[in-house]
C-alpha cells in the first residue's frame, strides 16, 4: 500500500475524531504514519505479528521522525490495546481474521472501529451478531478495479438481515452507481459458476444469486 494510496485515503478520512489510534497488522505502518503527521492525532499503537514487516515499518517511523508518537508492538490482534485508544483499524486483513479478532476481544475505551477487509465482508457485520455494535457509516473504494468496502462501527445494536450482511445495509440503501455496477457484475460471474458446478454444490451460490436479485430489482 502506498503512502497516499485510495485506501489509505479513504480509512484516513474517518478518522477525524480520533486521539489515539490501535492499527492492526500495520505492515509498514503507513496508516499511522499518515494519522499522526497529516491528520493530527496525538499517538497510535502499530501492532503486526510478523517481524519483517514490524522491521520496516520501524524505519519508515524514524524516517519520519515519529518515535515519540507511534509504538511499534509485536503481538497478535487486540492484545497490546490499551486504555488511552479510541479507535481501531485494520486494513489489509481478511474478514474471517477481524472477526475471530474482536468477537471476544475486550475493547476497553474503543468508540470506534473501522474496517477495510480483503474479503469475507459478511464475517465483519456479523460482528453486529456477537458484540454491542453498530455500523454507522459504509464507504468503498475501487483499487485496481477491486471494490473495498470500508465498515465503521461503534457501540450499539443494529441487526442485519441475509442481504444487508453480504452486501451493507448502508451500501444497499445508498444505491451508489459504482457499488451496484460491482454488484451487476458479481451477478453474471455467478451465472456462470452456477452452470459449471455440481448439483448441491449450486446450493449456496443460487442463494447468493437471489440476495443479488433482491438488490438489483429493489424487491422487499
Amino acid at each position: 500500500m502506498r503512502l497516499h494510496s485510495k485506501r489509505l485515503r479513504a480509512v484516513l478520512d474517518e478518522l477525524d475524531d480520533t486521539k489515539v489510534l490501535y492499527d492492526i497488522g500495520t505492515d509498514h505502518a503507513y496508516l499511522p504514519i499518515a494519522a499522526v503527521s497529516e491528520q493530527g492525532i496525538r499517538g497510535a499503537i502499530a501492532v503486526d505479528n510478523k517481524l519483517g514487516p514490524l522491521s520496516r515499518a520501524e524505519a519508515n517511523i524514524l524516517e519520519a521522525g515519529l518515535t515519540d508518537h507511534i509504538i511499534l508492538k509485536h503481538t497478535e490482534g487486540l492484545k497490546a490495546l490499551t486504555n488511552e485508544v479510541d479507535t481501531v483499524t485494520a486494513t489489509g486483513l481478511g474478514g474471517k481474521n477481524i472477526y475471530e479478532t474482536v468477537k471476544e476481544s475486550d475493547l476497553k475505551n474503543v468508540k470506534k472501529l473501522i474496517f477495510q477487509p480483503q474479503d469475507a465482508y459478511e464475517k465483519v457485520r456479523e460482528l453486529c451478531d456477537v458484540r454491542r455494535l453498530k455500523i454507522t457509516k459504509e464507504t468503498f473504494v475501487v483499487d485496481k478495479g477491486i471494490l473495498y468496502p470500508i465498515i465503521v462501527m461503534e457501540e450499539g445494536t443494529m441487526t442485519l438481515s441475509e442481504t444487508e450482511l453480504y452486501y451493507g445495509p448502508l451500501l444497499i440503501k445508498e444505491r451508489d452507481p459504482v457499488y451496484l455496477d460491482s454488484l451487476i457484475r458479481e451477478y453474471a460471474r455467478l451465472l456462470v459458476t452456477i452452470e459449471k458446478v455440481p448439483g448441491a454444490e449450486r446450493i449456496p451460490l443460487i442463494a447468493k444469486k437471489s440476495l443479488l436479485e433482491a438488490i438489483l430489482y429493489e424487491r422487499k
